[in-house]
């Protein structure tokens, strides 16, 4: 194990000093400071890429960094505390298992300055918008829903098909950021997602796709006034220029700088700012290959204890990102069972179990999408030899992007989970893996057991917090034996700031600028 950790470390490192010296090439540069920003004045924010900010189902992260400014959602949590607070909701009442009303606040415009009405939460929320079969922005968040109708001027009923212990938590996610109907309706989803429209404390200026939005100060918000009067989300795709423009004073915050850059970030005199995001990096199996080794969960198991996880993680991310089986995640307060043992590196038993299961070196296809997760090409490198020296065939296969990806022929490939609500685990759990409906189900790429099955309804349906963190349990042991996946890291968002701006990163990749009602 000790072999493992010290290669890895070395292999890395060198990749870390060569990708070092080519970013001080740029950011060490003598370009002359542009004005500083005061604050309550304008916001100026590299990111990787600019598309179109759609509205609230959106999920893209780069999407989500704006959109978080255009609407309001729902119900708001609080990042710090857990709790749900109110927000274009102002009380919720369950009143049957499953069956919940949402009284609507009133005196609310959209940032056109027409009324927001319940008519416009029911479509936010409805089966035209997010759940039937013609939806224009189908969600797996809304999975559970089976009706919402206005009840009254200001009350929306919503009807689930099932008891949904996560109602709430769904509704404080970005399906919860209320849309105005008529207008969505008029010019259609595509020309909503550049000219959008919420009722959140920024409101669009202008849109320029693969180069910038623009954002200015909604004067008629109705909650907490925003802290600046104008916000640029500029594209820049290159992490040095991102760097380099923070350095010279050509952007205010700098985000997504990799762990192996932001010393440079540091030595430039900016400020790093970063948080764990609502995200886990992972190779998903194709359990539903009869007669191909990933088929067989000795094998699969045998690729995880092959790995030096917690090295590879340590020596890629500077100690921050953390390593987790099956969504044991500290961020699922209430679930969390730290009494669960995380997977550690044992090529002995790696080697045992590939002999149990009869393997003797049948190739394993992997495939991904190169350059696409943050140091995800870096860790395979170092992966291969470690399942090499267990006995393990692995083949690197990587492909451009995702409609590349051939599950014809690949055994495993890369992926993401992403944690959408909050400190409830059923998302991705339940809605990724476990239900009839989750895509990796749906497809047949991945075929639950039986228990694992049971504890995912439970999980999802049942109202008994007890018996909730009993299910989770189940699913959190079974992961390490059934090993739909290997779990690599969750992720940490590192971005750079400029002294004098107060920026807090979010998990959910919200890059809100006014604080949120009730928080």
């Amino acid at each position: 194990m000790t072999l493992g950790r010290n290669s890895a470390a070395r292999a890395l490192a060198s990749l870390a000093a060569i990708t070092l010296a080519s970013a001080c090439l740029v950011a060490c540069g003598t370009s002359t400071p542009s004005a500083p920003t005061a604050a309550g004045s304008d916001l100026r924010i590299a990111i990787p890429t600019v598309a179109p900010p759609y509205s609230g189902s959106s999920q893209a992260i780069d999407a989500m960094r704006i959109t978080s400014n255009i609407f309001d959602p729902l119900i708001v949590r609080n990042q710090t505390t857990g709790k749900l607070t109110p927000g274009l909701a102002t009380a919720w009442k369950q009143v049957s298992p499953t069956v919940t009303d949402l009284t609507i606040r009133r005196g609310v415009t959209f940032q056109d300055g027409t009324p927001m009405t319940a008519d416009d939460v029911a479509f936010t929320l409805s089966s035209q918008r997010l759940w039937g079969p013609k939806a224009i922005e189908p969600s797996a968040l809304a999975s559970t829903f089976s009706g919402v109708v206005v009840k009254n001027a200001d009350t929306v009923e919503i009807t689930t098909a099932q008891p949904d212990p996560a109602l709430l938590d769904r509704l404080a996610s970005q399906i919860g950021f209320v849309v105005p109907k008529a207008y969505l309706e008029k010019v259609g989803l595509q020309q909503f997602g550049v000219h959008p429209i919420g009722t959140g404390p920024y409101q669009s200026q202008s849109v320029q796709p693969g180069q910038e939005v623009v954002l200015t100060a909604n004067k008629n918000y109705w909650g907490p006034k925003p802290t600046y009067q104008t916000l640029t989300f500029k594209q820049v795709s290159d992490v040095t220029a991102r760097i380099s423009g923070l350095a010279t004073g050509q952007y205010d915050i700098a985000t997504s700088i990799p762990p192996d850059q932001s010393q440079q970030v540091k030595s430039n005199g900016q400020l790093l700012v970063s948080t764990p995001v609502n995200n886990v990096l992972q190779l998903a199996f194709m359990t539903n290959q009869l007669g191909k080794p990933t088929s067989d969960p000795k094998v699969r198991r045998a690729m995880l204890l092959a790995v030096d996880r917690q090295g590879i993680a340590a020596s890629l991310w500077n100690g921050q990102a953390t390593v987790y089986d099956g969504f044991n995640l500290p961020a699922f307060d209430g679930f969390y069972n730290r009494a669960i043992p995380v997977a550690q590196q044992n090529l002995a038993e790696a080697k045992s179990l590939l002999a149990s299961a009869g393997y003797h070196g049948q190739p394993i296809d992997l495939q991904y999408i190169g350059n696409y997760y943050p140091n995800l090409d870096q860790a395979l490198q170092v992966m291969l030899p470690m399942w090499k020296q267990a006995g393990l065939n692995v083949t690197l296969d990587p492909v451009a992007n995702y409609t590349l990806l051939n599950y014809k022929k690949l055994n495993a490939y890369a992926t993401s989970s992403n944690l959408q609500l909050g400190n409830d685990p059923t998302s991705p759990i339940y809605t990724d893996w476990l239900s009839s409906k989750a895509t990796f189900v749906k497809s047949g790429r991945y075929v639950p057991s039986a228990a694992m099955s049971e504890a995912g309804t439970v999980l999802a349906t049942s109202t008994n917090q007890a018996e909730r963190a009993k299910a989770f349990d189940t699913i959190a042991r079974l992961w390490t034996t059934e090993v739909p996946s290997i779990d690599i890291w969750r992720p940490v968002e590192i971005d750079g700031v400029r002294d004098g701006v107060h920026f807090t990163p979010d998990p959910r990749y919200w890059m809100r600028f006014a604080p949120l009602p009730g928080s």
